[in-house]
């Protein structure tokens, strides 16, 4: 059972290269990607997912890259840009890190699935752990955001919020008509 195992993960891990060799540019996944905007597309999806340029199309733009892209706005300081270009960095680093351990367990648990003589309670734990994992890149996005909001003024976050309630209400227009 172990060999099989072992030779799903390397089946897998190979598959996986070529693909990726195949089609660069695509293997990043919503909101993971070097730059916002990349990664795969699904038409009709609303996912976590930025664009590199124009107030309007970021409602999802990760919380640090937002702030920084409307940072002119919002009467950023020198320094304030440095923390937050600083914090930005060490966010992706950790997502990063978040994001293999979440496709290494997704791995584990497609080749469990497959695999008949795997005991339920080993998929059940799988399961779980792909859970948790993704639980806890949706806690490390929130304290991230919560983290940036530390580096403004009160009077830069009433302006970002009025920001994204504007943007809110021109895309609900954009819906109805």
């Amino acid at each position: 059972m172990k060999k099989t195992i072992v030779l799903t993960l390397l089946l897998a891990l190979a598959v996986s290269s070529v693909v990726v060799a195949q089609n660069p540019g695509r293997q990043g996944q919503r909101g993971f990607a070097d730059r916002p905007g990349d990664g795969p597309r699904m038409e009709g999806h609303r996912g976590f997912r930025g664009h590199d340029k124009g107030f309007g199309q970021d409602q999802m733009m990760p919380g640090i890259q937002r702030i920084l892209a409307h940072g002119d706005e919002i009467n950023l300081t020198d320094q304030q840009r440095e923390k937050l270009e600083k914090m930005a960095v060490d966010f992706k680093l950790a997502a990063v890190d978040q994001k293999a351990k979440l496709e290494k367990a997704q791995i584990n648990l497609r080749a469990f699935m497959r695999d008949d003589g795997v005991a339920e309670s080993t998929v059940m734990a799988a399961i779980d752990e792909v859970s948790d994992l993704k639980a806890e890149m949706q806690k490390m996005r929130y304290r991230h955001f919560q983290q940036a909001k530390s580096v403004l003024t009160a009077e830069q976050i009433d302006q970002f919020k009025d920001m994204r309630r504007e943007f809110r209400r021109g895309q609900a227009g954009r819906r109805k008509g």
